[in-house]
């Protein structure tokens, strides 16, 4: 049901079936693969996980233990200081390629706006 729900066929199926039966249900996957066996067991039995998190929607692809957060601590991304102390290099670099007058490689995200979306588009 699971991997119906997921369209996977073919040779992926039988690929998934396989991790499933010898690392899911097996003893050995018994610590690395926790978080998958009780998301798996949770969509087999039609329900999704309750993470807790206020500002989240609870949806199939939430998986048990995955830490989901808005916000993340200062404590919990403390490479982020090293990325910082470069922020001028990156700053000028951008720059540099957003002003050259051909092609630069640089390109912005831009959220795709549909027909839907475009009346909510501020």
């Amino acid at each position: 049901r699971v991997l119906d729900e997921w369209l996977v066929t073919g040779i992926h199926r039988a690929g998934a079936r396989k991790f499933i039966k010898d690392r899911i249900c097996a003893e050995s996957g018994k610590e690395d693969c926790a978080r998958v066996r009780q998301w798996l067991l949770l969509r087999m039995n039609g329900r999704v996980w309750d993470h807790g998190q206020p500002m989240m929607c609870r949806t199939p692809e939430n998986v048990p233990g995955v830490r989901c957060r808005p916000v993340w601590p200062r404590e919990e991304t403390q490479w982020l200081a090293g990325v910082e102390t470069h922020y001028p290099d990156i700053l000028q670099e951008i720059l540099a390629a957003r002003a050259a007058a051909g092609p630069s490689g640089f390109q912005p995200y831009r959220d795709p706006i549909s027909g839907s979306t475009a009346a909510r588009a501020a």
